[in-house]
């Protein structure tokens, strides 16, 4: 059945679009693979078969909460999100016990499968701190999907912070775990946690700017940290930090020329339509 493919419900419910699927690959995927290839020593091949199966994994529990959140949680909301067809949705609805049960057994295999592949070609990967952390992002995904209140706040940024780190957990330092996870969370869930509770049914910031202006305050954010991080010599010192290899603070670079980016689209976009139109 189609909706036990790794990667396919994401695909249906969240990356429908073409440029969705771009973001997606150049947001979640290309940063933490450049991060695994520079955070062990192993061949680049091996990590980075270790890394599509790591990712797969982790996203093959983390679509057990969309679907719960799809099909269960939307029924207790006043406005619901709806990211199906109803054709979907009732198909789901219907065999959402027997579909989240199979998937469980399913990774529970993967995750298996992933403990003796690591043995293989990475011999010091960290998999059992993977698979706690697979499991906690479980957990706190069902508190998330069973509470809808400002905790939802706290639940969402663990969700997206456990969703930048833990497919890369098998390849960090033991010596800069700390770093590592932190420096990931700086990368992309604290900004995306910052405009998720700009949002007005938080009632919390409510900066307009931040919501009109997104791709402008993105650049800003990369750019001040980038600049923060070169005062301090972190970017230019490649190799001296001693528990970590400082080439991963080159994420933020690209953040920032990957954003930069898309505001240079978005203000051609107008000029190409004006010009189509003639």
């Amino acid at each position: 059945m189609k909706y036990y493919l790794p990667l396919y419900y994401t695909y249906i419910s969240r990356l429908k679009r073409f440029p969705m699927l771009i973001s997606w690959i150049m947001i979640a995927v290309i940063p933490l693979w450049f991060f695994a290839l520079n955070s062990s020593e192993a061949p680049p091949l091996s990590v980075s078969v270790t890394f599509i199966i790591a990712l797969l994994t982790f996203y093959y529990a983390y679509e057990i909460g969309y679907l719960e959140n799809d099909i269960k949680t939307t029924t207790k909301e006043k406005t619901p999100t709806f990211r199906l067809t109803d054709a979907e949705t009732n198909l789901l609805r219907t065999n959402i016990n027997s579909i989240v049960r199979n998937r469980y057994l399913i990774l529970l295999s993967l995750l298996i499968s992933l403990y003796y592949l690591a043995d293989e070609m990475l011999p010091n990967a960290h998999v059992f701190p993977y698979i706690t952390g697979v499991t906690v992002t479980i957990l706190v995904f069902a508190v998330h999907n069973n509470l809808r209140n400002k905790i939802n706040i706290v639940t969402f940024f663990a969700l997206s912070s456990l969703k930048y780190t833990v497919p890369v957990i098998p390849f960090m330092n033991s010596g800069a775990f700390l770093e590592s996870t932190v420096l990931l969370i700086l990368a992309f869930p604290l900004i995306r946690t910052i405009e998720h509770i700009s949002r007005k049914r938080y009632g919390i910031i409510r900066n307009e700017y931040i919501l009109k202006n997104r791709h402008l305050f993105r650049v800003i954010y990369y750019l001040t940290i980038t600049a923060l991080f070169l005062s301090f010599g972190w970017i230019e010192n490649i190799g001296e930090t001693p528990d970590t290899d400082s080439r991963i603070y080159y994420i933020y670079v690209y953040f920032l020329l990957y954003r930069t980016t898309v505001i240079a689209i978005n203000l051609g976009l107008p000029k190409l339509n004006h010009r189509s139109d003639r």
